[in-house]
């Protein structure tokens, strides 16, 4: 069981608190680039599909399955080590559910506007999209930052979970820009649990 003092963070605050980094915005860019000029040269080449659905089955399975996990990975290689890393991988994993929801949702519709029918896997892709967005917004709700009292700016992530009896949810904070530590119970606000244990990279 984790310990009742603040936790030790390996991390710097900035005072840009969680807006993205130069670095951030070229993984990003990184990111796009490797998905789209492979999926283009799939096309070009013509091997998703020869008829126009599978076509579009193939793209929306491709936008649904590779874009979050291929810039989580780059996150997770290129960018610097830390919590703000770690929530940002989260917020990644967010909005690649979000991305295969939209997919799932309209690739029937695009098929029928394109060809007069439905992929052949209808209605299975409309359901397989709510549920992905469910998860975005359960995921996105989970990582949203919370206001830090010490310098007023919504740069408050959770950076470790326990559990306390009788199975109370504890969750330790570290503010992005102040580097302030802070705890909260359950959906509680966050409450300051001292001298913050950073070591700065």
């Amino acid at each position: 069981m984790a310990t009742e003092g603040p936790p030790s963070i390996t991390a710097t605050p900035s005072p840009a608190g969680l807006r993205p980094t130069i670095r951030q915005l070229m993984i990003l860019v990184l990111g796009v680039a490797a998905f789209l000029a492979p999926l283009f040269g799939l096309l070009k080449a013509g091997l998703l599909g020869n008829r126009t659905e599978d076509v579009c089955l193939a793209v929306a399975l491709l936008v649904a399955t590779c874009p979050g996990p291929l810039l989580m990975a780059l996150l997770a290689a290129l960018d610097r080590r830390g919590p703000t890393r770690g929530w940002y991988i989260r917020r990644v994993m967010a909005a690649g559910s979000a991305l295969a929801g939209v997919s799932m949702l309209t690739v029937d519709p695009i098929c029928r506007a394109l060809t007069g029918r439905t992929t052949i896997v209808f209605p299975m892709l409309p359901v397989v999209g709510v549920i992905c967005l469910w998860g975005f917004a359960a995921e996105w709700r989970s990582t949203r930052p919370g206001r830090c009292p010490s310098c007023g700016r919504m740069s408050v992530i959770a950076v470790a979970t326990r559990f306390r009896p009788p199975r109370v949810r504890v969750d330790d904070g570290w503010c992005a820009r102040c580097g302030e530590v802070y705890a909260r119970e359950g959906s509680g606000p966050w409450t300051s649990r001292g001298p913050s244990h950073v070591r700065r990279n």
